[in-house]
């Protein structure tokens, strides 16, 4: 499966995460990661998604309810990444793209 940035993946997390942290086995997520890193490593960068959390500068709403969490950002290996689900709106891109400038750099 080809794993491209900025598209939106279900993710097996089972036995990844321990403690209360993250109850369910399975999450969706955005892959922040180049594809140029994606077809190379093992590993891949995505952020994680969730419904009706909090609203922060670090959340992004990708539709009426589910939020992209930019803070939360981790790496996983790619093994975990189960199935496609779908990609963002264009629009959404360069916001995340100023989060994490504005998070990581400034």
């Amino acid at each position: 499966m080809d794993i491209l940035q900025y598209h939106i993946y279900e993710i097996d997390v089972s036995g990844a995460i321990k403690g209360d942290e993250m109850p369910e086995n399975v999450i969706y997520g955005t892959i922040l990661s180049p594809n140029e890193m994606n077809d190379i490593l093992k590993t891949v960068i995505i952020a994680p998604m969730c419904d009706n959390c909090a609203i922060t500068p670090t959340t992004f709403l990708i539709n009426e309810k589910t939020r992209i969490r930019v803070d939360q950002i981790s790496s996983l290996p790619k093994k975990r990444i189960t199935k496609h689900i779908g990609k963002l709106d264009i629009s959404q891109i360069p916001k995340i793209k100023n989060t994490l400038e504005e998070m990581l750099v400034k």
